[in-house]
C-alpha cells in the first residue's frame, strides 16, 4: 500500500471513530463583517487553533478583569454568569444578562444594516454557538472545521478556551484578521504526509455539512459522512 493510500485509510478510520465514539461538531469561520476570512483560514491552519467572536459581549463583565489573559479556567469566571448545571464553573451563555446584551447588540446591528431580522432568535443562535465553543468542546473533542475550500478534521487540545486580546486572531503577520475573534482553542488538524491540512471538498460532503458563517453546531445526522468514510477506505484498499 502506498503512503497516500495509507493516509487515506487513516483518515477514513478517523472519520468512523469520531462519529461512533464521540459524536462530531462543525466549526465555521466568522463571516466577512469585520473578519478577513482568508487570513483567518491561514491563522487556523498555521497556528493550530480555532476561534470565535464575542458578538459584542463585554468581556470584563464576565471574567476576572485582573486575569483575562490565557486559559479561561473556573476561577476566572464571574460568579454571576456561571453555569449552575456545571457546578458554577463554566460561562452560562443562557443567563439573562448575556442574552440581553446579545439581543440589544442585534437590534443595533440590524438597524444599522437595514435588516429586518428577529434579534431574539439571533441572540439565541449566537448564545448557542458560544456555549458549544466554551462548554461542549473539551480535550479530544472531534470536529469538522471550515477552511474555505472544504471541511477538515481536527480535535480539540486542552480543556479550556483562551482569551487572547493581543493574540494571533487579531493580528497575524502584521495584518488585522478580526475585530473581535479573541476566544481561541488549540487544536490538532488531520494532515497528510507533507504536513498539509487535509480538506474534504464541499462537493463531497452532505449538504448539511456545508459552510455557515460564524457557527458552532453539533452534527446530529452524519449518514453521508459515514458513507464517505466507507467509500474512502474501500477505494484506498486497491
Amino acid at each position: 500500500m502506498s503512503q497516500s493510500e495509507s493516509d487515506t485509510k487513516e483518515i477514513a478510520g478517523m472519520i468512523r471513530n469520531h462519529i461512533e465514539e464521540k459524536g462530531l461538531f462543525r466549526i465555521n469561520r466568522g463571516n466577512d463583517r469585520g473578519v478577513n476570512v482568508e487570513l483567518m483560514t491561514e491563522v487556523w491552519m498555521t497556528e493550530n487553533l480555532i476561534s470565535i467572536g464575542s458578538w459584542g459581549i463585554p468581556i470584563g463583565e464576565l471574567l476576572n478583569s485582573d486575569q483575562l489573559e490565557g486559559p479561561i479556567t473556573p476561577d476566572k469566571v464571574d460568579k454571576d454568569v456561571r453555569d449552575p448545571s456545571r457546578g458554577g464553573s463554566r460561562l452560562n451563555f443562557r443567563s439573562d444578562s448575556i442574552r440581553t446584551v446579545l439581543e440589544n447588540n442585534y437590534k443595533k446591528w440590524n438597524k444599522n444594516r437595514g435588516e429586518d431580522k428577529n434579534p431574539t432568535q439571533q441572540a439565541g443562535f449566537a448564545a448557542g454557538s458560544l456555549n458549544r465553543f466554551f462548554n461542549k468542546l473539551t480535550d479530544g473533542t472531534p470536529f469538522l472545521g471550515n477552511l474555505g475550500n472544504g471541511m477538515a478534521f481536527g480535535r480539540v487540545v486542552g480543556e479550556y478556551p483562551e482569551y487572547q486580546p493581543n493574540g494571533s486572531t487579531v493580528s497575524f503577520r502584521g495584518e488585522d484578521v478580526s475585530d473581535d475573534h479573541l476566544f481561541v482553542r488549540e487544536v490538532e488538524w488531520a494532515r497528510n504526509e507533507y504536513g498539509d491540512v487535509i480538506q474534504i471538498p464541499y462537493g463531497q460532503l452532505p449538504n448539511k455539512l456545508g459552510p455557515v458563517p460564524q457557527t458552532v453546531t453539533e452534527v446530529s445526522d452524519v449518514t453521508g459522512l459515514y458513507e464517505q468514510a466507507n467509500v474512502i477506505e474501500f477505494l484506498s484498499s486497491y
